[in-house]
């Protein structure tokens, strides 16, 4: 089995993720995500969030002081990344366009999981065709390399199973800028590239998994805050399952922490049932740099009134340590599943929520 956990950092919901889902054949779904990399991937691949892992979670700077005789961070939770029931089942990881990231959630310190496919283009900010816009001599090379490394991936190994952890950075790079105009325009030229680039993998790969998302939405200023806007952690994923029961969704809206789960029940050939969106109550927590290193910002969630597939109404509430009172934040959809309208309450009155926090989060108080 091949499983190809493709990363579209930052790419919020739009046109292009709509034509991802036509090209790829998956199925489109919604998620609750962190609000940043780190709160987003880490409880994906360890089905926790990441204040359960360790007091008050990560952040860019823990792995600093959790450094090993050899250099390299080392946590004492990490057996719960979903590579240590991986390798019980003889898979291999290949990782791909990360630069150091590997190396800040731990996962260098493991040399069977820290295989890294890196160009000379990935190892700083100007690698051309996954970054910049301008298309010199470079940004046609990295593009050339980046279609001969999927040609060959996929191409290749056909009987051992292979864990693809890669990662696409284009809209990401758009965050810098100085003109809204300018970032619309990068934002434009990043969704080119991305449709390109995942237009030449084969999704009808046989024995493949495609789990292809994206980590968080745009977390730029001025939308930056201790309260996250729902656009920074309501995100999405496409599913492409080509492999012998193919995993099912009976709800299209999942938390990032289902991941794990969803992709233990394929490796291990049983059937997890993941409970119901209707009902179900939501939680993620960010850390966010200007107010806190770790996490400070709690967030509970829960939809209403439902089509047959997506929800119309999102209310959640978010407790930010620091000034210690809870947010309430009503949100519309459009039938497409894009926000149309949000409105952000003075104070929190859905107690329901409110309580679900206190209990959830250790460090949430009332």
């Amino acid at each position: 089995m091949k499983i190809y956990f493709i990363k579209l950092d930052t790419m919020p919901f739009c046109n292009d993720v709509k034509r991802l889902v036509d090209i790829s054949g998956g199925i489109f779904l919604r998620h609750i995500a962190g609000c940043s990399t780190l709160p987003s991937v880490v409880p994906m691949l360890t089905g926790k969030l990441a204040s359960d892992l360790t007091p008050h979670g990560i952040g860019y700077n823990t792995w600093k002081t959790s450094l090993n005789n050899e250099n390299h961070p080392e946590y004492s939770w990490a057996k719960n990344y979903l590579h240590f029931n991986f390798l019980k089942k003889k898979f291999r990881f290949v990782n791909r366009n990360f630069g150091d990231f590997l190396k800040i959630i731990g996962l260098e310190a493991y040399p069977q999981f820290s295989n890294d496919h890196t160009t000379p283009y990935d190892q700083h900010d100007g690698y051309s065709y996954l970054y910049l816009t301008e298309r010199g001599d470079e940004w046609f090379e990295s593009r050339k390399n980046e279609f001969q490394w999927i040609n060959k991936i996929q191409n290749g190994d056909k009987k051992n199973n292979v864990f693809y952890f890669i990662n696409y950075s284009h809209f990401h790079a758009t965050v810098e800028r100085t003109t809204l105009e300018e970032h619309n325009y990068k934002c434009r030229i990043a969704g080119q590239n991305v449709v390109e680039i995942l237009n030449h993998y084969d999704f009808s790969e046989a024995g493949s998994l495609f789990w292809i998302y994206s980590d968080h939405g745009p977390w730029q200023h001025p939308s930056f805050d201790k309260y996250p806007q729902p656009d920074h952690f309501y995100t999405w994923a496409i599913v492409r399952d080509n492999t012998e029961n193919p995993l099912q969704f009976p709800s299209k809206v999942l938390s990032h922490m289902d991941f794990k789960y969803f992709l233990e029940s394929k490796i291990q050939k049983i059937q997890k049932v993941m409970p119901s969106s209707k009902d179900r109550i939501f939680f993620t927590e960010d850390g966010r740099a200007p107010y806190g290193e770790k996490m400070t910002t709690a967030i509970a969630c829960q939809f209403r009134n439902w089509d047959e597939k997506f929800p119309k109404n999102m209310t959640y509430v978010t407790w930010h340590e620091v000034e210690k009172i809870f947010v309430q934040t009503e949100v519309e959809f459009n039938e497409d599943t894009s926000i149309k309208n949000v409105v952000k309450q003075p104070s929190a009155f859905d107690n329901n929520l409110i309580n679900s926090l206190v209990e959830r989060f250790s460090w949430v108080t009332k």
